[in-house]
């Protein structure tokens, strides 16, 4: 899976899953702008997390469960792209 699939994807099930509020749809959703910045708060974070484990087969490892890790679409693919390539499990290397 390429970055922009990942990205695409992350897009989709962050908007389907209402976990930006505040975003009006994936088109207005920025790479580098905080997700923070478009409503998510803390229950939506570990909520999105949650989703992307199912939706990309990867099981995040408690030491990446830091919002600086998930804070922009961008990091968002980084990291799961980093995941995706080491079989869906790493460690704080990312």
């Amino acid at each position: 899976m390429t970055k922009e699939e990942i990205k695409q994807k992350v897009l989709s099930l962050i908007t389907e899953g209402n976990f930006l509020p505040e975003a009006k749809g994936k088109e207005e959703i920025r790479g580098d702008q905080l997700l923070e910045a478009y409503g998510m708060d803390s229950f939506a974070f570990i909520q999105m997390i949650v989703c992307l484990e199912k939706a990309f087969h990867v099981e995040v490892p408690e030491e990446l469960l830091v919002v600086k890790k998930w804070e922009t679409v961008n990091l968002i693919v980084e990291t799961l792209d980093g995941m995706l390539s080491h079989g869906g499990h790493m460690g704080v290397s990312v």
